[in-house]
């Protein structure tokens, strides 16, 4: 079976990039980037944010086409 690339697209440029190119992105967009420990919750009707919590990232890496057997208990995991 072909290995899959979970490689991060941003179009309209199409090259691969980095975690800090999509954060930054997703901020031109109007979302607010969260951290882990961050309790500043963007609000209002238009309030848009992103945050990343977990190991899927990480694991998406190690486990390429198998992760999504393992979405389901990580998304259960507590904190």
């Amino acid at each position: 079976m072909a290995r899959v690339s979970f490689e991060l697209l941003i179009a309209p440029i199409s090259q691969a990039t980095s975690a800090a190119e999509l954060r930054k992105a997703l901020t031109a967009q109007g979302y607010s980037v969260l951290g882990d420990d961050e309790l500043n919750f963007p609000s209002g009707p238009e309030a848009r944010g992103w945050l990343e919590i977990g190991d899927l990232d990480q694991r998406g890496h190690q486990l390429q086409n198998d992760l999504a057997r393992v979405i389901q208990p990580e998304i259960e995991r507590p904190p």
